[in-house]
Parts: structure tokens; sequence; C-alpha cells
């Protein structure tokens, strides 16, 4: 059956000599699988930039629930996100969010508000001109409550961790900063040091794998730290 949808890219892998196989949260199917052929090939149907992380498509596409790999009948850009490819720093946070959303989404269903909520972050990375360092630390809070932990204070973080034996040092300045993004002051009236950052930062991926078994090691969560 054919269904008109759009969709988020969150990952995609090499599959055989020209084609990809792509992970990508639909509005209407939920997060799906789809092979994309001869997209490797001299003269592909369909660009790489489609694919890149966080990209936003419009797409139709087959779907057939006993398949785990579905396909594409067409697809294209909904809006580059053009200003996230020419900065590193936002490349780099792209990755980042791209390779957490692979390991905390799952559902293979319409999740019409968690799409939503994907659909006009990623618009508000693009567009913003400043101040978007800590973008990924507050898509992080706001993601929790989509994903059903929602994290309401510094004290309940705190306490779910030293209950969970996680009995590791947490200073007050990182807490203080945590506690500015939980209550939504704007990114640039909150600075921290590369040193807080990354304690905030740690702060939040162990809270997040108290509560996700399978989210582990994140591999760009290294390279964001260095850019940012």
């Amino acid at each position: 059956m054919l269904y008109t949808t759009q969709g988020v890219v969150l990952h995609h892998i090499k599959y055989r000599e020209t084609s990809i196989i792509a992970k990508i949260f639909t509005e209407v199917l939920g997060l799906q699988t789809y092979i994309i052929q001869s997209v490797r090939a001299k003269s592909p149907r369909y660009s790489m930039s489609l694919f890149q992380p966080l990209t936003r498509l419009d797409m139709v596409v087959y779907y057939k629930k006993q398949r785990s790999i579905q396909r594409v009948a067409e697809v294209q850009n909904y809006a580059p996100n053009d200003n996230i490819l020419a900065n590193i720093k936002k490349a780099a946070i792209a990755i980042f969010l791209s390779e957490l959303l692979s390991k905390v989404i799952h559902e293979e269903e319409r999740n019409t508000p968690l799409f939503n909520f994907l659909w006009l972050e990623i618009m508000h990375l693009n567009k913003q001109a400043a101040d978007y360092e800590f973008f990924y630390l507050t898509f992080m809070l706001q993601l929790s409550h989509y994903l059903g932990f929602g994290i309401s204070s510094v004290q309940d973080i705190y306490a779910q961790l030293r209950r969970s034996g996680q009995h590791w040092d947490i200073d007050k300045k990182a807490l203080d900063k945590l506690n500015e993004l939980l209550t939504g002051q704007e990114h640039g009236s909150i600075k921290m040091d590369k040193h807080t950052t990354r304690h905030v930062t740690e702060l939040v991926v162990k809270f997040y794998q108290l509560h996700i078994a399978s989210l582990n090691h994140l591999k760009s969560l290294k390279i964001l730290q260095e850019i940012n």
C-alpha cells in the first residue's frame, strides 16, 4: 500500500555497491527502515544529501506490515538544512542528535506529538543565528517528556541517579546550570565553561541511560564536546 508522509532521517548505512539502508522517523508510520536503491551510482535518482542526519523529507512510500525493510516510491527535500550543513558546530549537534534518536526511538507506529516536536526543533536549529551551543541539551531535556520519563527538576535527576547506585560527584555549578536549562532560560543568557558543559552533558546522558537500557556509548558525543 502507498502512503504519503513526511519524515526525518535518523541514520543510514551503505548497502551493496550502490544502495543505502536508511532509518527514517515518519509522521504516518513511525520509525521505518527503507532501502534506497542506486543512490550511490554514477547517475543516481536521488542525491545522498537527502539522507544526511535530520534532513526533513516529503515521501511517498510502500508499506507492508510483514516486511522489516520498506521501499520508497518518491522522496524529495522538504526544506534544505543549509545552515546546519554549512556550520561545523551545528553539523556536530545534528550528528549527535541523530545518533541519540536512533537509539531511543523504536516505535513503528504514528506518534504525532513526537514527530511534530522533532520537525519544529530541526527547523529552529537550522534558522538559529546565534546562541545554539546548548541546543542539544535543551532538546534532550524536552525530548525526555515525549519518551515518558520527563525531567522535571534537578533534584529529581540527582535523587534518581543516587538511588540507582551511581554515586559520583555532581558539583553545584553543574546543577545550577542544569536548573537554568530546565527553567527555560534563553540560550543566550546561559553561560557555561567547557568543563561545566561536559559535566551537565554527562549528567543528562546518564539520566537517559538510567531509563533506556539500550542507550550505551554515544560515539558522536566526543566529537560534539571537542567542537563545542
